[in-house]
């Protein structure tokens, strides 16, 4: 490894611990945003710092991101997936999809109805979603997102 290399990975080591901190701060702001432009703000916040990170590490050869001649021809279909997974993958991974979609679904449903709103406010790009969520719903949302990793994560261990 030459000196620029060194130099260039210890920017990146650098950027890597600066953009951790930087990303959950910017992340719980996204979710607490009550405007579009707030919203923007705080999400280019958190993508900006993992981008730098990323091309610091490829500049530095540290890191090896794929290039367009690794990727397979095609896409497996779905019986070659499944194919390959347990029985109890494939059941974490429906329940895991089960607790997202339906979990997700009744607190924006109760979210609405709490607040007043209709059910097309949520397709709006320029309304922020989480802005006026109460500590109830917020609870919620952490516990659906983490129970649907967790159940992801099994499935991978499984």
């Amino acid at each position: 490894m030459n000196e620029t290399n060194v130099c260039l990975a210890a920017l990146a080591g650098i950027s890597l611990v600066a953009a951790i901190p930087i990303a959950f701060y910017a992340a719980y702001k996204t979710f607490v945003a009550k405007t579009f432009v707030e919203q923007a703000k705080y999400t280019a916040l958190f993508v900006i710092p993992i981008v730098v990170t990323f091309a610091l590490g490829e500049l530095a050869g540290i890191t090896r991101l794929p290039r367009f001649s690794d990727l397979p021809e095609s896409a497996p279909g779905p019986t070659e997936l499944f194919d390959k997974m347990s029985g109890v993958q494939i059941v974490l991974l429906a329940i895991a999809a089960l607790i997202f979609l339906a979990g997700n679904k009744w607190l924006m449903d109760s979210h609405n109805k709490r607040s007043g709103k209709s059910g097309w406010d949520a397709a709006n790009p320029f309304k922020p979603q989480f802005g006026n969520y109460n500590t109830r719903e917020r609870l919620a949302f952490v516990i659906i997102q983490v129970t649907t990793l967790a159940l992801g994560f099994g499935a991978l261990i499984a």
